[in-house]
């Protein structure tokens, strides 16, 4: 586990480095439902651990009774962006392109970190330090709000920091940053 554990409902929400979400009953610790969300059952070395090539790095999001959560290391090994059903695990949308990007200006996803929810849109923080953008209700990926992300441009240093932490302001004004 790499992520805080999510506490909704009397429930626990924990994504996890073996490619699965696990819903645990807070009281009693006994198993709700567990959802494998990476494609294939394959296995790889990270820093002297056996995980998922589909890992659980963000942790698990709960809002209005959806469990959102990413899948995945790299973009080009694929991404993963789910919405569950938090209380039966049902799957709501699956967004299996996040990682597939056509250029540094194209939409991809590298998830590393964690998510936040504002209006009607998921964001997800990803390692570079810039983060992605869903649709709640659909899933479907969408442009970043409208800032300079060109290299060299003030803009894209602001969001090339490390850190874990994402916070969405105003109106979608998105900030990333933090320890790691």
């Amino acid at each position: 586990v790499h992520a805080p554990p999510t506490l909704w409902e009397g429930r626990v929400y924990v994504g996890s480095c073996d490619g699965y979400a696990y819903c645990l009953d807070a009281r009693t610790g006994g198993l709700a439902w567990r959802f494998r969300a990476a494609p294939h059952e394959r296995r790889i070395m990270q820093s002297m651990h056996l995980v998922s090539r589909w890992p659980l790095l963000g942790g698990v999001l709960v809002h209005d009774g959806a469990a959102y959560f990413t899948a995945g290391l790299f973009d080009i090994q694929g991404v993963h962006v789910y919405c569950l059903d938090a209380r039966t695990g049902a799957v709501r949308w699956h967004h299996g392109d996040a990682g597939k990007g056509g250029g540094e200006l194209e939409p991809s996803l590298t998830p590393g970190s964690f998510m936040a929810v504002f209006g009607a849109n998921l964001y997800v923080k990803e390692r570079r330090g810039l983060e992605g953008r869903f649709d709640l209700r659909k899933g479907n990926m969408l442009p970043l709000p409208d800032y300079d992300r060109r290299p060299g441009n003030m803009n894209w240093a602001d969001f090339s920091g490390v850190g874990r932490e994402i916070a969405v302001l105003g109106d979608g004004f998105v900030l990333t940053g933090g320890r790691d």
